[in-house]
C-alpha cells in the first residue's frame, strides 16, 4: 500500500477516521432513539429516519466513483465517461445535503419545543449523526483519492 519509510499507511489512517466516525454517528442516532423512547416526547417514526438512511446511500453512491475519474487530467477516461462520473458525484452530494436539510426540518419542526432536559437531545442526535455520515463521506472519498506524492 502506499506508505511511507516509516511504514505509517497515511490512506489507511483517513479510512480509519472515516469509519470511526460513520460508526460513532450511527451510535449517536441510536442513543437519540433510546431517549425518545424512555421521554415524554413521542418515539421515533419512520421518517426520523430517513435522513441518516439517505446519507448512507449518498456514502455508498459517492464512493462508487474514483476521485481520479472526475477529471481528464491524464487522457485515460473518455470524456463522455468523466461527465457521467461528475454527474453521479454531484447527485451524491445532492443527497448528502438533502439529508441534512431534513435532519434540521425535522429538528426544528418536532425537537424545538420540546421541554428541558433530554426533551431536543433525538432532534440533536439526528443532525449530529447526518453531518457525521456526511463528513464521514468526503473524509473516506478524500482519503481513496491520495496517492502517495500527495501526502
Amino acid at each position: 500500500m502506499f506508505s511511507d519509510d516509516s511504514g505509517f499507511d497515511k490512506r489507511m489512517l483517513g479510512a480509519l477516521f472515516s469509519g470511526l466516525l460513520f460508526g460513532a454517528s450511527w451510535v449517536i442516532f441510536v442513543d437519540g432513539v433510546v431517549i425518545a423512547a424512555e421521554s415524554d416526547n413521542k418515539s421515533y417514526e419512520f421518517k426520523d429516519w430517513v435522513p441518516g438512511i439517505l446519507c448512507t446511500i449518498a456514502f455508498a453512491f459517492m464512493n462508487a466513483v474514483s476521485p481520479s475519474s472526475l477529471s481528464n487530467s491524464d487522457g485515460m477516461f473518455e470524456e463522455r465517461d468523466v461527465n457521467l462520473n461528475k454527474a453521479w458525484f454531484f447527485f451524491s452530494v445532492l443527497l448528502v445535503f438533502t439529508s441534512l436539510t431534513l435532519s434540521i426540518v425535522f429538528l426544528a419542526n418536532t425537537y424545538a419545543n420540546a421541554d428541558g432536559g433530554n426533551g431536543q437531545w433525538p432532534g440533536y442526535a439526528m443532525l449530529i449523526q447526518t453531518i457525521g455520515i456526511g463528513g464521514s463521506s468526503f473524509a473516506f472519498f478524500m482519503a481513496r483519492g491520495k496517492k502517495k506524492e500527495d501526502f
